[in-house]
């Protein structure tokens, strides 16, 4: 079972935003799950693109996703290291007859505007 401080991770996000660009987070794509609870744990309106598939998500506008830029969300469990992007480890519990638990990161990257206006 993973254990996520959802509000740390949220904040680790949107500062990783703001380190790249002055332009207002709107969007995230990829894990529905770990896109989710930042969209919730950010306090703003995030627009989620389930999966990165536009037929799970309709109310996308890609065309202003593109514009606007976004953060894109996965999950990793390959021991091989990740560049250019925000890695966070996620933490899991041992199950009981386990020696070492399974390892996963969320790997955050930062998919630039286009174009964006200022503010909110």
């Amino acid at each position: 079972m993973r254990e996520l401080p959802a509000q740390a991770i949220a904040q680790q996000a949107q500062a990783y935003w703001r380190a790249h660009t002055t332009c207002p987070l709107r969007y995230l794509s990829g894990d529905t799950t770990m896109a989710g609870i930042i969209s919730i744990y950010s306090g703003h309106h995030l627009l989620v693109l389930e999966d990165n598939d536009p037929a799970k998500s309709p109310w996308i506008d890609l065309a202003d996703m593109r514009q606007s830029g976004y953060l894109a969300i996965s999950v990793n469990s390959s021991p091989e290291p990740v560049t250019d992007a925000l890695v966070i480890p996620l933490v899991l519990r041992k199950h009981q007859n386990q020696t070492n638990p399974p390892h996963s990161d969320m790997v955050i990257r930062f998919v630039p505007p286009e174009d964006c206006e200022q503010g909110i």
